[in-house]
């Protein structure tokens, strides 16, 4: 196959699997979440029917919650970026393998020239196979970079995912603890069937969550100038440390 031919093949499929990536994230939370069970595992033993009238139940519709939870918004533009920034090294990988195939193309050109010695036939044939084992290695970087890189911005949404989740469930388990409530159910999850809009207390979480977020960025926010003091007085021992040595040398 030809090797321009090849490498766009190359290129234009993974520009399209990490497209693929960039969109299937959201899908991949939200499906993930449908399965989700907010309720803890509790020893499974005999209920009687006094203990299930006394059952104070609730549910959320945690894909609604999910989706419109501020630090889940935050984490999707930092996964896109990094999707992004994946693309643009993978772009200018393929630019370098598409100047080298032009290059291979333009000295296949001088080697049919009929007026070429013998000697300068084998040196621009020795070019030539070096510049196609350039183009392998090429290829090969390619697609070890593909592969590398699905890995991470897989790993990556998924702790972005579960670190969004595990924040959510604690909101969850602060407020069933405060008003009383026995169980509390994901409205999606595959084992419930139908919920009474009434027993639903999703805009509840979803408001307790981002007032939750909110403080969190705030503090976090009051907190950098203090932190960023810290690490250049911290910089600054460090230089002041290296001109001590230095001076000491030149004694």
């Amino acid at each position: 196959m030809n090797k321009k031919l090849l490498i766009a093949i190359v290129s234009c499929t993974m520009i399209a699997s990490m497209e693929a990536s960039a969109k299937g994230a959201e899908k991949a939370s939200a499906k993930a979440i449908k399965g989700k069970s907010t309720s803890n595992v509790v020893e499974s033993k005999q209920v009687t029917t006094q203990e299930v009238a006394a059952l104070k139940i609730a549910t959320v519709d945690m894909a609604e919650v999910y989706q419109n939870y501020t630090k889940s918004k935050d984490s999707q533009e930092s996964f896109n970026s990094l999707v992004e920034n994946a693309q643009k090294e993978l772009r200018a990988m393929m630019d370098e393998g598409k100047k080298m195939v032009d290059a291979l193309q333009e000295l296949s050109t001088k080697l049919n020239n009929p007026a070429l010695t013998e000697e300068a036939k084998k040196k621009l044939q020795t070019e030539i196979e070096a510049k196609q084992e350039e183009i392998r290695k090429k290829e090969a970087d390619l697609n070890q970079f593909q592969q590398d890189t699905d890995r991470n911005l897989e790993q990556k949404r998924q702790l972005l995912f579960g670190q969004n989740l595990e924040a959510l469930q604690v909101v969850i388990n602060e407020i069933a603890k405060k008003k009383g409530y026995t169980l509390v159910l994901n409205e999606r999850g595959p084992y419930v069937l139908f919920t009474d809009p009434s027993f639903s207390i999703t805009s509840l979480v979803l408001q307790a969550a981002n007032e939750k977020a909110a403080e969190e960025a705030k503090i976090t926010q009051t907190n950098k100038p203090a932190e960023t003091k810290e690490v250049k007085a911290a910089e600054e021992k460090a230089e002041a440390g290296k001109t001590k040595k230095v001076d000491e040398v030149k004694k």
